[in-house]
């Protein structure tokens, strides 16, 4: 357990700072393409909080950031301290207690699916843009393969002349990519960046839901 050797580590006045990825946001954004192989334990502060305890440590303090699309970074304490923050945003995730927060994302999920297949039919000719990790979960679960993308794009050249798992979907350089007039944007966490640096193509972007910009 990561906070059982977080916790043999800390002096009696050290603190240690935890960030994870936040539940909420995942559920709100419809961020499903999120779980992948190392990304299987989603958190609130309140449950994270309860699994530090267990160690012996406490939330001192807690922020939220925009972070791999959401994340939760906490101050650990050997000491109980506890900043407003602590507070505010625990109250704001009392949502979560309820079953209703859940169980309708396998239904959400379902129709991105769809729409994003319906978008990517009347736009032949499509690529992809960044092969991170959550690519392969969002391709496969939508069925998406190279008929429906010919390549992705991605500038991490240790990514270059593979394949998206799964797939069949090359990975290839920018300066070796094919001209597309329309790209799905994979790596939709950093919209805003690549979109200002590659001006001139459309763009979908998948998630919180399929639009075409």
């Amino acid at each position: 357990d990561v906070l059982a050797g977080v916790a043999h580590l800390m002096d009696d006045d050290g603190i240690a700072m935890v960030e994870v990825q936040y539940l909420p946001d995942l559920l709100v954004n419809n961020a499903f393409d999120l779980v992948y192989h190392e990304h299987r334990n989603f958190f609130s502060l309140s449950s994270l909080e309860q699994a530090a305890l267990r160690w012996g440590l406490h939330v001192a303090d807690a922020q939220l950031t925009d972070r791999q699309g959401g994340s939760l970074r906490v101050t650990l304490t050997t000491a109980p301290k506890r900043s407003l923050r602590v507070d505010e945003i625990r109250a704001s995730e009392r949502w979560l207690q309820n079953w209703g927060a859940y169980e309708g994302i396998q239904g959400r999920a379902e129709r991105i699916r769809d729409r994003l297949l319906d978008l990517l039919a009347a736009q032949r000719g499509a690529a992809g843009y960044g092969a991170p990790a959550k690519a392969t979960t969002l391709l496969n679960f939508c069925g998406i393969d190279r008929s429906d993308i010919g390549f992705v794009v991605d500038t991490t050249p240790a990514k270059q002349g593979r394949y998206i798992p799964g797939t069949g979907i090359p990975i290839v350089a920018p300066r070796n990519a094919p001209h597309s007039d329309v790209f799905l944007l994979l790596a939709w966490n950093y919209a805003g960046t690549i979109m200002r640096n590659n001006p001139g193509p459309r763009w979908i972007v998948p998630i919180p839901a399929p639009v075409l910009l």
